[in-house]
């Protein structure tokens, strides 16, 4: 029974663990959701530590769209802010815009738009067209430094593929195979394009619950690796020609068609660990320490030159308006420049957060081992051992994450064996408590028909009241049978002579569960009856005598019932006399058999006593003997001593007492009153 209660706690465990396992790997499951906050509140509580601003963001924000007006800028203010910026001294210069169509302020678009009495003027329009071109002016302002231009990826929309301005070398096969694909670009004018230092893409790709979370540093269109614009940024800065994206192939270059992914992308001196589709886990800093600098004092000069010396800047807006606001996980809204510079200052630090393959193996074996422990001890040990071990387990589940976390930026999920340890604690909690229910039918069926039912019910709650291997403890025990049985059974037909048994034994019976007595077994005509087991009676010996005394009197009863049938046999009809011996004292109480049999029963000298003066009754003539240890607890004045006789099997003698018909009324005013025996539970 222990080794199937085992198997059954191994079995849940291991289906909870898998079930949360799997439930995690799907983004929109409520497993999911929860693991991502877990990580999110980590990055709140310790965020990335504070290093060197090495990217400035120049800021398109409010009060640059008040001093120089609204956006879009004519492309010669963007001209005049890149050469102010490059002229400070930065390594390299991102533009998070896209410049995909010419500016409408330039003199060659507006001079098709000028008119006179309704015509165009063509003469106006030939001499703005001579003018310089602002779109060519910002594209010779971007030569003259070292800009990377924006793209944006998309599927509906934009040209088939971006000019890009460098290519890729690849440590083994297959190694963007994981990267997501787009099948168009959004790009910039082309003299824009062809100017550029660089070209990345400006895609933050949130995960399901919209919240940006990872990186992607490479994406493709078609078939063709695309760089981001912080890897173009770092590219640029360092002076690298090629990306060198190296393949992960856990099971050999024969599996790498079926299997693997990125595992690292090396810009220049950088090597910066992916995951298998080219993105990382940003390392949220506080928003607050970003350098920012506002484009309007930039271009008027107001601003300190080595806040860019030797750094990059990114030109972006936080203007509300332009709305360029995602959440993440240190901020409801946050611009999407400041993304790319938290993304871009992690990578210059070198601090990653990191979920290798390897690591998720090992959680899932120890979330598994974790649960068949916390399973194993509520299966055998119970509920009180297994709820603080669960807690305990849970708790510890939260701290091994939270180390892992703040000392080696490990991302080991905390949600997926909590939750796991939590189902694997409820289903073996509902095993427990269906087989306990199991276990009190089972008892209630064993016990409906010794035990009245309302001691059954009380015996169904509290079953450790029931000692299976046998105890020693005080009972009375009773032995009531027909005087003169064979007698009266001589001649009858076996149909009558049942019917005789049942209407003596079933009054009977049910006057000795209304007692709270426990009937052990039918003895032929005999009944064996003892109080104060399985369930505790302190006043076992009384209610045991107050069961006779009812038993006395119900005798008539049954006579009068079998004298209306007695007819039906064609012999005279003698009257049932019974006699029924009392005695109590220490016995051992349990289950008692074979490991195939069994029943519920007791063994002692008092029981031998109690048969003993059973038939001692009989042969005096008596209906009720009443053993020395009994007549203790009654009031002297009701009894009446028999004899003092030697019981076979005994060396000292043993008084024996009865209540006499006209004392029995000094017995009635002192007797507890009996509990009512009701209909036998099913």
């Amino acid at each position: 029974m222990r080794a199937g209660k085992s198997f059954l706690a191994v079995l849940i465990a291991v289906g909870a663990s898998c079930t949360i396992s799997v439930l995690a790997t799907f983004g929109d499951s409520p497993v999911a959701h929860l693991s991502s906050f877990a990580f999110d509140r980590y990055q709140r509580l310790l965020p990335r530590p504070p290093g060197e601003s090495r990217v400035v963001l120049v800021d398109i924000d409010e009060r640059s769209l008040r001093e120089i007006g609204q956006w879009p800028w004519p492309r010669t203010r963007l001209a005049q802010l890149i050469a102010a910026i490059d002229g400070a001294g930065t390594t390299a210069i991102g533009l998070d815009i896209i410049l995909a169509e010419p500016d409408r302020t330039s003199p060659r678009e507006l001079g098709p738009m000028l008119e006179a009495d309704g015509a165009p003027r063509a003469d106006v329009a030939r001499m703005m067209a001579a003018l310089p071109d602002h779109d060519a002016r910002l594209a010779r302002a971007i030569s003259q430094s070292r800009v990377v231009a924006g793209i944006m990826l998309d599927n509906d929309t934009g040209s088939a593929a971006p000019v890009l301005k460098a290519g890729y070398a690849v440590a083994g096969a297959s190694a963007f195979r994981e990267v997501p694909r787009f099948d168009r670009a959004i790009v910039n004018l082309p003299e824009i394009g062809l100017a550029a230092a660089g070209v990345g893409f400006l895609n933050a790709i949130p995960d399901r619950d919209g919240i940006v979370r990872r990186a992607s540093l490479v994406l493709r269109v078609g078939d063709t690796p695309v760089p981001s614009l912080i890897a173009e940024m770092a590219r640029v800065a360092t002076g690298a020609k090629t990306y060198l994206a190296r393949a992960e192939s856990p099971l050999g270059d024969f599996a790498a068609p079926y299997v693997g992914g990125l595992e690292a992308l090396k810009i220049g001196p950088l090597t910066v660990p992916t995951m298998r589709d080219g993105a990382i886990w940003i390392y949220y800093g506080d928003p607050g320490r970003v350098l920012r600098l506002s484009a309007s004092d930039v271009m008027a000069g107001r601003f300190d030159p080595t806040a860019f010396h030797g750094h990059m800047a990114i030109i972006g807006s936080t203007a509300v308006g332009l709305k360029d606001y995602k959440p993440t996980p240190v901020s409801p809204s946050m611009a999407g420049a400041e993304i790319h510079i938290q993304a871009l200052e992690q990578i210059l630090d070198g601090t990653y957060l990191s979920r290798p393959d390897w690591l998720i193996g090992a959680q899932t074996v120890g979330i598994v081992l974790l649960a068949v422990a916390v399973a194993l001890i509520g299966a055998n040990l119970g509920v009180w051992w297994s709820a603080p071990s669960s807690f305990l387990a849970m708790g510890g589940c939260f701290a091994v994450s939270w180390f892992a976390f703040s000392s080696f930026h490990l991302l080991i999920d905390p949600v997926v064996p909590v939750e796991s340890l939590t189902l694997t604690f409820s289903g073996v909690s509902l095993m427990r408590r269906i087989q306990a229910e199991r276990g009190q039918r089972r008892l209630r069926r064993a016990f409906s028909r010794y035990l009245a039912p309302v001691l059954v019910e009380q015996l169904a709650a509290h079953p450790e009241k029931l000692s299976l291997g046998g105890e020693m403890r005080p009972v009375t025990v009773m032995f009531c049978d027909i005087r003169d049985f064979s007698g009266l059974a001589e001649g009858l037909d076996p149909r009558m002579l049942t019917s005789m048994l049942n209407d003596f034994l079933s009054p009977m019976s049910d006057i000795v569960l209304a007692h709270r007595g426990t009937i052990d077994k039918y003895i032929g005509d005999c009944i064996m009856a003892f109080w104060n087991a399985p369930l505790d009676d302190a006043n076992h010996d009384r209610n045991a005598v107050a069961a006779a005394q009812d038993m006395r009197q119900a005798l008539d009863g049954v006579n009068r019932a079998l004298r209306a049938k007695w007819p039906e046999t064609g012999r005279e009809f003698k009257p049932l006399r019974m006699a029924i011996g009392l005695n109590s004292g220490e016995c051992c109480v349990g289950n008692m058999g074979s490991r195939h049999r069994f029943d519920y029963s007791i063994l002692g000298d008092a029981v031998n006593i109690a048969a003993r003066l059973a038939e001692l009754a009989a042969a005096r003539d008596l209906d009720l003997a009443i053993g020395e240890a009994t007549a203790a607890a009654l009031p002297p004045d009701c009894l009446t001593l028999v004899d003092q006789v030697q019981v076979r099997g005994r060396v000292q003698p043993v008084k024996v007492f009865t209540i006499a018909a006209d004392k029995a009324s000094l017995l009635a005013a002192d007797s507890p009153v009996p509990i009512a025996a009701g209909p036998r539970p099913e």
